[in-house]
């Protein structure tokens, strides 16, 4: 071991080598976290604990094995010894040993995400196919799974998530009921079961949760800032006895609370274990000094916080760069032209990434990086003009263009609750009967059963709302804010941030004055995308991510775009000091994704087709730093858009 001890630094080794006990390792970013937790299970090994009284949990498949394989190879052992994985992963185990003291057979089913919303189904269809205000089984499924991690009541979570659905909460909780009582009777258990009858087991058969408690004689927790309300009660349950446990996060990352994540784990954790001893782990190896400044002047901000300074091991590098430009659109044509100063540079692509508050901020830059024939993969999600539902309203507007545009048809009849493809061939043959009429919807809509007839009458009422419409921005608009527009949105599970990704559609549309031209340009822009970054040969491809897809990854180069107030932080993220610290988590996270160079950009004004034209102000977050660790750009205005 003093082999392996020779490659910590101080503040590594004080926590890989802290005394039995409660023990929270507060480790910044950058600061080698999985090596300390690696080395304490070496070290706990080397000091005589058994392997097999180990238990180690960690938040991805990934994690467990990285840390599982560092631990063999270091400390010698055979694979398997030590009990490690994802919390779903360890629970699933307990409860395939116990799960008919809960009701269940030993061997239930475990339904996975698909098979979850086929119960649900099942239970919309035995309650009379209750809408739930075009809720579909996914939104609907996402709503009880923050009920089941966060113990909070539904209509708390529908007043947060979907207020549109709110009037229907006595029937979500009746249909929460429904499926509990269905997923029983099947002998099966989705994968929120497993941590919630975990914990129930424990707490109701305390004999079993002792069992356990006593044979994990140390337990390890990866990220724990991250841990929702179910994870923290299981952690204190197994570890109740032995009192032996280590939890590793950074409370500074804690940005996952629309997940589940319970900030308040990682706050209170000295109050439920009142001898912990506190670890920090301030050495930050990723990024450059001037870049760590940024990060540290922002965060001292947050009153919630377990204060810690982040140290560079690097030498210095550039001031990180604030970048002004006139408009979104000038904002994408700086960042596209740097990064074609960067590649000329010898930069490869892989080596950089754009980061944004919300997806919806990429557009123009989606949009320019197309043009100019730069490839990037989107890990926020797909790319913006491919979201199902931007070619929602994409196949509205080439139906009026073209109402003969079958597959336009057929893609927004499918949208519609209670018309599924049958219906849709029925509709589109007689629909070509008439010629494909506007006014020929009221006549078919026959063939559409009583249960899909509302659904089909919004479509109805919008078609003949704006046929007489010309302009593409407006058209968005007023398909936004219909019936049909509210209905198509709320049947996914993230409604609010897709209406703002069609707000955005509609500004990028103010520019073109006729349907055919925008029709055009979409069409033109999808034709020169390429297929998959596996086709793609040379330096690799640019990385777009919001930053909560961007958590634990790092690039050489880091843009961030939109940073003015009510984009980053978000307007609907404020409601008061507690979302505002995590807003301001969020840009701590973006800063320290950075190794080299940090670019943050803003637009001074932009034009809407709701407000017309904002001026911007920057966003509180640089304006906390001071001026003299930030190197201000001047972008030469052009008119970027030809």
């Amino acid at each position: 071991m003093d082999k392996l001890y020779g490659k910590l630094n101080s503040e590594q080794l004080l926590a890989v080598r802290a005394e039995p006990g409660a023990a929270l390792v507060i480790a910044a970013a950058g600061s080698g976290k999985t090596r300390v937790v690696t080395y304490r299970v070496c070290h706990l090994i080397a000091s005589g604990v058994d392997p097999d009284r180990i238990l180690l949990l960690t938040f991805t498949n990934k994690a467990a094995h990285e840390m599982l394989d560092r631990v063999e190879g270091l400390g010698g052992i055979a694979p398997g010894q030590i009990v490690g994985g994802t919390f779903h992963r360890v629970c699933h185990r307990i409860l395939r040993k116990h799960a008919e003291l809960m009701g269940f057979p030993k061997k239930f089913i475990l339904l996975d995400q698909e098979d979850a919303r086929d119960v649900l189904k099942l239970c919309l269809e035995e309650a009379g196919g209750l809408g739930l205000h075009g809720l579909k089984p996914a939104g609907i499924h996402r709503i009880l799974s923050l009920a089941v991690n966060t113990d909070r009541p539904i209509p708390e979570l529908l007043t947060e998530f979907a207020p549109a659905a709110l009037d229907y909460a006595f029937m979500m909780e009746d249909l929460a009921a429904s499926y509990a009582r269905r997923k029983q009777a099947l002998g099966a258990m989705d994968f929120d079961d497993l941590l919630w009858q975990t914990r129930r087991l424990f707490t109701q058969h305390p004999d079993v949760g002792s069992l356990y408690a006593q044979r994990f004689q140390h337990v390890l927790v990866d990220e724990y800032q991250d841990t929702s309300k179910v994870q923290g009660d299981l952690v204190d349950l197994l570890a109740q006895q032995h009192k032996n446990l280590m939890v590793v996060g950074d409370d500074f990352q804690s940005i996952y609370s629309f997940r589940g994540a319970h900030f308040q784990n990682i706050l209170d954790f000295p109050n439920r274990y009142p001898d912990a001893k506190i670890y920090r782990l301030q050495y930050n190896y990723r990024s450059t000094p001037e870049i760590l400044a940024v990060a540290n002047q922002t965060i001292e901000q947050n009153v919630r916080q377990y204060p810690k300074v982040l140290k560079a091991i690097r030498p210095s590098g550039p001031l990180p760069a604030l970048v002004p430009a006139s408009t979104p659109n000038e904002q994408a044509h700086f960042i596209v032209s740097r990064i074609s100063d960067l590649m000329a540079q010898g930069t490869a692509l892989r080596e950089i990434a754009i980061l944004y508050r919300s997806h919806y901020h990429s557009l123009e830059l989606q949009v320019q990086l197309t043009r100019e024939g730069i490839p990037y993969v989107v890990r926020s999600g797909v790319r913006f003009f491919e979201q199902a539902h931007v070619k929602d309203v994409v196949a509205v507007l080439r139906i009026l263009f073209n109402t003969r545009d079958e597959i336009s048809w057929g893609r927004i009849l499918k949208v519609l609750p209670g018309v599924g493809k049958v219906t849709t061939g029925k509709v589109v043959d007689r629909l070509r009967g008439h010629g494909f009429q506007i006014d020929a919807l009221e006549k078919v809509k026959t063939s559409v059963s009583a249960r899909g007839r509302p659904a089909y009458q919004k479509l109805c009422l919008l078609m003949g709302e704006i046929r007489e419409i010309s302009e593409p921005s407006k058209l968005i608009q007023t398909i936004l804010h219909s019936d049909f527009g509210e209905l198509m949105l709320y049947r996914h599970k993230n409604a609010k941030s897709r209406a703002e990704d069609l707000e955005q559609l509609a500004d990028y549309a103010l520019r073109f004055h006729y349907l055919e031209e925008f029709l055009s340009d979409l069409a033109l822009l999808s034709g020169m995308v390429e297929d998959s970054p596996e086709d793609h040969t040379g330096d690799g491809w640019l990385t777009l991510t919001t930053v909560h897809q961007a958590k634990g990854l790092e690039w050489s180069v880091v843009f961030t775009l939109w940073l003015v107030e009510g984009r980053f932080p978000s307007a609907r993220s404020l409601g008061g000091l507690e979302e505002e610290e995590e807003e301001r988590r969020l840009f701590y996270v973006t800063v320290t994704r950075a190794k080299d160079e940090l670019y943050l950009c803003y637009p001074l004004t932009s034009y809407s087709s709701r407000q017309g034209a904002t001026q911007h102000r920057l966003s509180r977050f640089i304006r906390e730093v001071g001026d003299d660790i930030l190197e201000r750009w001047e972008v030469v205005q052009k008119n970027w858009y030809l």
